[in-house]
């Protein structure tokens, strides 16, 4: 009878590990994505939420995107490049004025009301080899605070 060998619960780990980088690494050849939440502009937009969450009654932080999300991928012969993109809903400035602004001003001048209702920007472009920029949509930052 043939036996196999036994593996320890530490090699089990490393060809797992092994299986997950390897299967990561295989990603289409002209694909770049990003989605690194430690960018200051994600920091930012968190900061703003807790400031907004202690200053403004029922406030729903988990209802606010602050991720920061970015996709290419490229077109093979007669397939369009595509972008796609989400930055967080709350922008560098309007963090600033967010966290510069004491919570009785926040609730006053309905900065509460207005930042629960932020969608992020996001967007889409399509582009065809030689004609680039042929499809674009996005959204902009919306402005909550005076």
């Amino acid at each position: 009878m043939l036996s196999l060998p036994r593996l320890s619960a530490g090699s089990l780990a490393l060809a797992g590990l092994l299986l997950v980088i390897t299967t990561r690494s295989v990603k289409a050849a002209g694909t770049t994505d990003d989605h690194d939440q430690f960018r200051s502009s994600v920091f930012a937009c968190e900061g703003a939420v807790a400031h907004l969450v202690d200053c403004c009654p029922r406030f729903d932080a988990k209802q606010i995107a602050c991720s920061y999300d970015y996709e290419f991928t490229a077109g093979a012969c007669d397939s369009p490049d595509t972008t796609s993109w989400q930055y967080p809903a709350i922008s560098d400035a309007q963090s600033r004025c967010i966290l510069a602004t004491s919570c009785e001003q926040l609730r006053k001048s309905g900065v509460c009301e207005r930042a629960q209702q932020l969608d992020p920007p996001r967007g889409y472009s399509s582009s065809t080899p030689g004609n680039y920029g042929s499809y674009s949509s996005g959204t902009e930052a919306g402005t909550v605070c005076p």
